[in-house]
């Protein structure tokens, strides 16, 4: 402990060196009575949110080398406006009337916000320190006063609201602080309500705000899937400056959202600001292409959001709509019902009740690629369909066996048309939101095969004597099946010929063989295909084999015979059968 007289009075100056002092006190704020006693600028070392400070050497000249950087993020401090001729607490304001925020200009990012200081505070001396964090490790630097500006929003009684814009340095960390020391007669102080919980004195901290390292948390988007009216996003960064705030790289879904800031908050001394993003159901209820699943594994259509950040821009993946494309196979259709329930994301009842709240109805609609704006009601065109309105949550739509509304698409898909489905959700008869449209495929195995396998000229003597021959086209002789994903069953190709008169080739003593196999009247397997969505293309080896024949044959006769192909599901029989 050392003292100093000077004019008479008695000034008390604390050297600590390691040693950690309690501080106790009772919170009194004089906005501006200001101590003038203060001779020695100092800055702490270390900091807890609670009642203990300390400080270190001196601040010379106003350079980082000098100080002894925490190795701790401190407290930030809070100003409050309590009114014109009330005493306002000095220190960073956050709330929904004075963000803080980022913008860039050019290759210069800048840091807004507002604050509350002496009411001639752009006469003090102010020192500007960052105080980063990087995997774990604090560093620091200070700032010149170039990179700083400040303008006086609102006079208060001796004291003001501040607009303060700073330029941050590229290189401050994953997450940082922003400090201000001031300890002159326009400074900060413990009067002023700055320190009198014992944490920094002269100091005003900003929040920790994030920079290179953004945590992001959502409702409505839970396993990135956004379904209902509305979606909240929250960031430990600043709000962004501009209209640009939340883009999204589809084009029908961002023309139908709206992007409104809710809040800006300090959560456990990290800055948070939280975004709503709106959705206008009635801007795409009749839009389907642009807005169907990428493939038949999405709930949705997937797209990305990507929060415009200057600093770091966060994108955020996520599937809208929450409904899968329904894909059937045909060979089972009679069999086979279709519920609904089992096409959307698990959530998504739920989600949209949390969202918009409860008694809510529903209506399916349906369109074709023909004329995709024209969606009618399912319920009124196909009788047999169950649910097709009803109470979200309670009910759900479902197609029977033999579906009027499944043949009728299957016929479609014949055609080369498609056919679409959506929800639509409404409360007291207002729309409200929308599943994403989807297709409703009717898939059919396929198998193609060459229209004609050509032997060419063959002599009549080696008719007569017999021989092996290949085709002439044995490049283009190929059979193509293709299985459809959803396909239940193991698949069969069988062949078999058709003899064609006196001029067949069997008539010849001649023998075809495809695949290794000959062929007769009766069907034999030639391929087999076990995998659902899998496309087979196989080459025929196609060969005629001669063996002997002993009546008169005119020059130039041709002779053909037909192959049956047949593509049907593999019968499975059981042992005790």
């Amino acid at each position: 402990m050392l003292r100093l007289r000077e004019n008479g009075r008695s000034t008390w100056m604390w050297l600590l060196l390691g040693i950690i002092v309690a501080m106790l006190g009772v919170r009194y704020v004089y906005a501006d009575n200001i101590d003038t006693s203060s001779t020695t600028s100092s800055i702490t070392t270390s900091t807890t949110a609670n009642s203990s400070s300390a400080s270190s050497s001196p601040i010379v000249g106003a350079t980082s080398s000098a100080i002894a950087w925490p190795t701790e993020f401190a407290q930030w401090t809070q100003g409050e406006k309590r009114g014109v001729f009330s005493s306002n607490p000095y220190g960073y304001m956050v709330d929904s009337n004075n963000l803080i925020s980022e913008s860039k200009d050019g290759n210069n990012i800048y840091l807004k916000f507002n604050l509350i200081a002496f009411g001639s505070w752009d006469k003090s001396q102010t020192k500007f320190y960052i105080l980063s964090k990087t995997n774990d490790q604090y560093s620091g630097k200070d700032l010149n006063s170039d990179n700083v500006t400040i303008n006086k929003v609102t006079s208060y009684f001796r004291s003001a609201l501040w607009e303060v814009k700073v330029n941050i340095p590229e290189d401050s960390g994953d997450e940082f602080q922003l400090c201000m020391y001031d300890n002159s007669s326009t400074g900060f102080h413990e009067t002023n309500g700055v320190a009198d919980d014992s944490t920094y004195k002269y100091m005003l901290i900003s929040p920790v705000i994030g920079w290179h390292q953004i945590s992001v948390t959502r409702t409505n988007v839970s396993r990135e899937y956004y379904v209902g009216e509305s979606s909240n996003l929250t960031f430990s960064s600043p709000a962004v400056q501009g209209d640009s705030i939340i883009t999204v790289n589809n084009n029908f879904f961002k023309n139908a959202s709206t992007v409104v800031v809710g809040a800006q908050t300090v959560d456990s001394n990290v800055l948070k600001t939280s975004y709503t993003i709106y959705s206008d159901a009635e801007a795409i209820e009749n839009q389907i292409e642009g807005l169907l699943p990428l493939n038949n594994d999405d709930y949705g259509l997937r797209a990305t959001m990507t929060y415009n950040l200057p600093s770091a821009p966060q994108k955020t993946e996520f599937f809208y709509g929450g409904l899968r494309n329904i894909v059937l196979d045909d060979t089972n259709l009679s069999k086979t019902t279709v519920n609904t329930k089992d096409y959307l994301y698990g959530k998504y009842v739920d989600t949209i009740i949390s969202d918009i709240g409860s008694n809510l109805t529903y209506t399916w609609y349906y369109a074709t690629s023909d004329n995709e704006s024209s969606l009618k009601e399912v319920g009124k065109d196909f009788s047999d369909t169950k649910n097709s309105t009803g109470i979200l949550g309670s009910d759900w739509m479902s197609f029977p066996e033999s579906s009027s509304f499944l043949k009728y698409v299957a016929t479609q898909n014949s055609e080369n048309k498609k056919v679409y489905l959506m929800m639509k959700i409404r409360f007291g008869g207002d729309l409200k939101a929308l599943t994403n449209p989807i297709l409703v495929q009717i898939q059919t195995p396929t198998l193609k095969v060459p229209d004609k396998i050509d032997f060419g000229n063959i002599p009549v003597k080696n008719i007569y004597n017999g021989g092996n021959f290949e085709s002439l086209t044995k490049n283009d002789d190929n059979l193509s099946v293709s299985i459809p994903s959803v396909s239940k069953n193991a698949w069969q190709v069988s062949a078999s010929t058709e003899e064609t008169g006196n001029n067949s080739i069997a008539k010849l003593n001649g023998q075809l063989n495809i695949f290794g196999k000959n062929l007769t009247t009766t069907p034999v397997e030639v391929v087999s295909v076990d995998e659902a969505g899998k496309t087979v293309n196989l080459p025929l080896n196609a060969k005629v084999t001669f063996k002997g024949y002993h009546n008169p044959l005119a020059a130039g006769t041709s002779f053909t015979e037909d192959i049956n192909w047949n593509l049907s599901p593999k019968t499975t029989v059981s042992a005790s059968e």
